[in-house]
């Protein structure tokens, strides 16, 4: 007589800090697995929120990390308040000084500056031995990119100088195009480019799908302002069709304003139209005051120069009520 040996039908609930730490290392990567596994997290531990709070906490900040990164700042929002409620700050340095540096985008991004710099003081003053490099790297360009709509430049280099030195990997991309920015800012299109280029050189080496759209976005910035327009249009579609992919609105809106003004310099004017209304239309439904000063200010100039000044004064007006918003 035979004896069933077979297990017995019992499924093995997986284990929440696992699943978390895998959802933020294949972040850059992997955004759908990398949400699947946070909010696979948060369903399995939901009876058990005081037991698996840090694991709970940390796949709140993946969530809100993958939003603010796709352009949900609402979600972002909700998540990073959700995961400080969530954990003793003593215990979790590392998430939290992440959560800081995601308010601090929402707030920027919102015209806040104000708020947008509380919230990275609160995280640079969390900072210690115990925080991973990412964190400190995140929280420096937060900081430097807050600086830089201040026009406070030299200080959002040396923060971007911290960020570098704590990089590495798929972090070194994110550096590079955020070093290339600054030097668009600063009217320096050659060392842009240079650095666009490696953004997208390590971009690519890592396949950092978050990053690339923006990597081919600032090479593009950087070409148009060396004035090579139709050399920049090809990064520029490469982008957008990724970010389409993505589903990364944030990245949309800045390679859509970016296409518009290539366009515009190539004498295309109903191509830039075109970019910058979808632009525009994208940034209205996001709630995102930045870009729309930015869309808002393209269109004015293309309307002025086409004789249609009433639409160029209703596109000024925008961006007064825009700029007067803003609160360092």
């Amino acid at each position: 007589m035979q004896t069933d040996r077979r297990a017995p039908n019992t499924a093995l609930t997986p284990d929440p800090q696992l699943l978390t730490r895998l959802a933020w290392e294949c972040r850059w990567m992997d955004r759908a697995r990398s949400q699947t596994l946070a909010e696979q997290v948060l369903e399995i531990t939901e009876a058990q929120s005081d037991e698996h709070a840090l694991a709970r906490a940390s796949a709140l900040r993946t969530l809100a990390w993958q939003a603010k990164w796709r352009g949900d700042f609402e979600a972002t929002a909700s998540f990073c308040l959700q995961a400080k409620q969530r954990v003793d700050p003593t215990a979790a340095r590392a998430i939290l000084v992440d959560v800081y540096s995601l308010l601090g985008v929402i707030h920027y991004s919102a015209g806040r500056r104000d708020f947008a710099g509380r919230m990275v003081q609160r995280g640079l003053n969390l900072l210690d031995e115990s925080v991973p490099a990412e964190g400190h790297v995140d929280i420096h360009i937060t900081r430097s990119t807050i600086l830089r709509y201040r026009g406070r430049m030299e200080e959002a280099r040396q923060a971007l100088e911290v960020a570098w030195d704590h990089a590495s990997g798929a972090e070194k991309a994110r550096v590079e195009h955020n070093i290339a920015r600054a030097h668009i800012h600063d009217s320096a299109a050659a060392k842009a480019a240079q650095h666009a280029e490696t953004a997208l050189e390590l971009g690519r080496r890592f396949n950092s799908r978050v990053i690339l759209p923006y990597a081919l976005e600032v090479l593009g910035a950087a070409l148009i302002q060396q004035g090579a327009a139709d050399k920049a249009l090809p990064h520029l579609e490469e982008g957008l069709a990724l970010a389409r992919t993505e589903g990364d609105r944030r990245a949309c809106c800045q390679i859509l304003k970016e296409s518009g003004h290539a366009h515009h310099l190539l004498g295309n004017p109903q191509g830039a139209l075109d970019h910058l209304t979808e632009g525009q239309a994208i940034a209205k439904e996001m709630g995102y005051p930045l870009w729309l000063t930015a869309f808002s200010e393209a269109l004015g100039a293309i309307y002025e120069e086409a004789g249609e000044y009433q639409k160029a004064a209703l596109a000024y007006k925008e961006v007064v009520a825009l700029q007067n918003a803003i609160r360092d």
